[in-house]
């Protein structure tokens, strides 16, 4: 999570920390509840989600979606979020954007006492591509908190943050 930089005491953070790892993420396609996977059926989805043991989702981060073309009625991503958030999953719906999503969730639940009145970098170069909603995201979170805000790395970074 983080290392200690030396350059000026820095607490530098990489942003692959909070990355969602592919075995923590457990997937939810509605495709196989459909008829003939192009349509939903309201009785058979329901009574389909009723069987379902939705204790393997338990504290889980799980992306719901459809993998075809077909046109889901929002009532029925609300049922499967309802079932996912009674046994403490966290749900995300967009695929495009699930890996930024998570990763602004996991920082948000980070101890973030231990960045109080420190001198951040956040780190510039990661192994996944972070979009620049996460840094700004983070920035709000980091800047009410931190003594400066940093980009960048340890021996080339940009200011952006410095509270007087």
């Amino acid at each position: 999570m983080t290392e200690a930089s030396n350059k000026k005491n820095m607490i530098q953070l990489d942003m692959d920390h909070w990355v969602p790892k592919a075995n923590d993420v457990l997937h939810f396609d509605i495709k196989p509840f459909l008829f003939k996977e192009l349509m939903l059926k309201e009785t058979d989805f329901r009574e389909a989600l009723e069987q379902i043991d939705w204790t393997h989702y338990q504290n889980k981060q799980v992306l719901v979606y459809c993998s075809n073309q077909a046109i889901i009625p929002y009532w029925a991503f609300m049922l499967i979020s309802n079932y996912l958030t009674n046994v403490g999953a966290k749900v995300y719906y967009h695929q495009n954007t699930f890996e930024e999503d998570v990763l602004i969730a996991n920082f948000k639940t980070t101890d973030l006492s231990v960045y109080k009145n420190q001198r951040v970098l956040l780190k510039g170069c990661s192994l996944k591509n972070v979009s620049p909603k996460a840094y700004i995201e983070i920035t709000a979170i980091l800047t009410p908190i931190v003594k400066s805000l940093a980009y960048g790395e340890s021996c080339s970074s940009v200011p952006i943050f410095k509270n007087i």
